[in-house]
């Protein structure tokens, strides 16, 4: 009877299937209107940066002409400055803006930086103020490296980790070649076309829509991991 006793005494141990609280999975709706958006968000962020890191190249050449050995300080100089902010930026400020202000305004930041850059070059009337406003907007990839694209893999983890991988596999494997293919083949039937001035309203008009698709990304990625 005692033992009877105490053994009625002892707190109920929780259910595995009832009481235990997991986390509820995405529906398979929700899922594909994640990737959906993830994917127009990376196809508008590789056809930007790729033709601007094209228009910046030309830009380059033209102000340096014959000048190589210039040139090439120059090119050095960028990476190792660009380099040496990301490195800080990821150490220093990357992480605790994540913490504290979610991936919605780090995702933002890089297009509207850009798209202001875009507006101010449509003014520029010399090859070094073309110099100048081309390297700010590709010393954007600080932003991209340092910000963007870690607030960018931080939302795959409301995806789970099936669909996480495959999302990646779909990202990487397809829409990033398939942006980069098509960025490419404008790139080569406009070469001899476009002028500064046109290429830049090329990927400053494409700023728009990156702009929108990242804040509607955002907002699912946020109503996702609240839901989970």
């Amino acid at each position: 009877l005692k033992v009877r006793e105490h053994e009625q005494t002892l707190p109920a141990e929780p259910s595995t299937t009832g009481s235990a609280r997991s986390p509820r999975r995405l529906s398979e709706d929700r899922v594909r209107q994640f990737r959906i958006r993830m994917s127009l968000l990376i196809a508008g962020q590789v056809l930007v940066l790729t033709l601007l890191g094209y228009q910046w190249k030309v830009v380059v050449a033209n102000y340096f002409h014959q000048d190589e050995l210039a040139m090439a300080e120059y090119i050095a100089l960028f990476y190792a400055a660009t380099d040496a902010l990301i490195v800080l930026t990821q150490f220093f400020l990357a992480g605790r803006l994540l913490d504290r202000y979610g991936a919605r305004p780090q995702l933002v930041l890089l297009p509207v930086v850009l798209l202001v850059i875009g507006l101010v070059s449509l003014g520029a009337s010399s090859p070094l103020s073309w110099l100048v406003l081309m390297t700010l907007a590709r010393g954007a990839i600080v932003l991209r490296r340092s910000l963007h694209d870690p607030a960018l893999a931080s939302t795959y983890r409301v995806l789970g980790r099936r669909h996480a991988r495959d999302t990646v596999m779909f990202t990487n494997g397809l829409i990033k070649p398939g942006a980069e293919a098509v960025a490419s083949l404008v790139i080569l039937i406009g070469a001899a076309r476009l002028s500064g001035v046109h290429l830049t309203w090329l990927w400053l008009l494409l700023t728009l829509p990156w702009i929108v698709i990242s804040l509607r990304f955002a907002q699912s990625a946020r109503h996702a991991r609240e839901r989970s």
